[in-house]
């Protein structure tokens, strides 16, 4: 539904050359993923309210967004399961983040699993999407400074006592790991089917 209505829009905006006839595809995908976004937002954002939480979920989809972006990891097969993952975990990590409180020991173990996995794993690349060399160098310097500013803000925030925000770093650098983990094996599996 959303493809047939970015080709029509991308059919009038040809015809009043607006775009030229060989970028159609790409005006297209950029619309598509335009519309997933906003709606993802969007349902981010009555999770938080759910919970009765409002900047919660948008602190969160930052932070995890700025790492996200470039370390990879798990990719759904269809936009419709993506989607559907993704409310999922953001209703576990609202929830995760108003109830659970986290002890120092639990911080430390988790930001040292998160290093772990943005050091030796990150990047993963999506099937779809592979990498060159420089690429992945590229992105996993920028995934690692980006987490390293998050730690940062972590330390801020811990020593300011704000508790609420160092649950949505914390719980961020969680699912961030899970993430690079499951995309890695994924990656291995892709990997060794292919040469089977």
């Amino acid at each position: 539904m959303l493809n047939k209505a970015a080709q029509k829009i991308a059919d009038k905006m040809i015809l009043q050359d607006i775009i030229p006839e060989e970028d159609r595809e790409l005006y297209e995908y950029g619309m598509v993923q335009g519309v997933i976004l906003v709606i993802n937002w969007l349902t981010a954002i009555l999770i938080g309210a759910f919970f009765g939480m409002f900047w919660q979920p948008v602190a969160f989809l930052l932070l995890f967004t700025a790492v996200r972006v470039y370390a990879g990891g798990f990719h759904a097969g269809t936009q419709l399961q993506c989607y559907i993952y993704t409310s999922v975990l953001q209703f576990g990590v609202m929830a995760a983040i108003k109830f659970i409180s986290i002890p120092m020991a639990v911080y430390i173990i988790l930001i040292g699993i998160a290093a772990l996995c943005l050091f030796l794993i990150a990047p993963v690349e999506a099937e779809n999407k592979p990498m060159t060399a420089e690429e992945h160098q590229k992105y996993a310097r920028i995934a690692r400074r980006n987490w390293s500013l998050e730690v940062a803000l972590l330390v801020v925030c811990f020593f300011l006592q704000w508790e609420m925000m160092c649950r949505c770093i914390i719980v961020n650098f969680a699912l961030l790991s899970i993430l690079l983990i499951l995309g890695k094996i994924e990656e291995k599996r892709r990997l060794t089917s292919s040469s089977n």
